[in-house]
């Protein structure tokens, strides 16, 4: 559980934390494949997908496209313009609620570059990017002795329980006051 006092610093500026879908390039699952290497070459390496309601359905990299237009002599170009972005998409990156907390986020970052964010009815909003959250974790720890003054605890001493019948590993350190 992250205390209050470090969530309430992460999140101090919450509407920039999210990049609203409206700043946010994406790809329609009915988007033909040249469409999509269009987009992705312009410095992307993942894109979110969207299907008819504005739901995540998968996101796709240039790598996905490449492996679809790829044949034993070379590249099927006609294959850009004959496959759809659905046939191809790979799963989704995670999602998170826009009020999520930021223990989900952060659990959830350690598997992607960003997340998908969505609206209480699941509707794509936005995303947020691992870079920004890093960005906020170190501005969080340069920050804490500026609003804190730290007093070390008091140091304890451990030994290894004796073992016992409830733990036959005799690993568990037992605290001596």
């Amino acid at each position: 559980m992250i205390p209050e006092v470090l969530e309430d610093m992460f999140f101090e500026d919450r509407d920039d934390f999210i990049i609203p879908a409206q700043d946010v390039a994406v790809l329609r699952t009915e988007n033909h494949l040249y469409h999509a290497m269009l987009i992705l070459s312009n410095s992307y390496t993942t894109l979110p997908v969207l299907d008819e309601d504005d739901r995540q359905a998968g996101v796709l990299t240039m790598s996905a496209i490449v492996r679809a237009t790829t044949t034993i002599t070379g590249y099927d170009m006609e294959k850009l313009n004959g496959l759809k972005v659905k046939d191809v998409m790979e799963p989704p990156v995670p999602e998170v609620r826009e009020d999520a907390q930021l223990e989900d986020i952060l659990r959830e970052l350690t598997t992607a570059n960003f997340l998908c964010v969505t609206d209480e009815d699941g509707r794509f909003s936005g995303i947020v990017t691992r870079r920004e959250v890093l960005a906020r974790v170190s501005r969080c720890f340069h920050g804490l002795h500026r609003a804190y003054e730290f007093v070390p605890k008091p140091r304890r001493h451990y030994k290894k329980k004796e073992k016992s019948d409830e733990d036959d590993r005799g690993l568990l350190p037992q605290i001596v006051r």
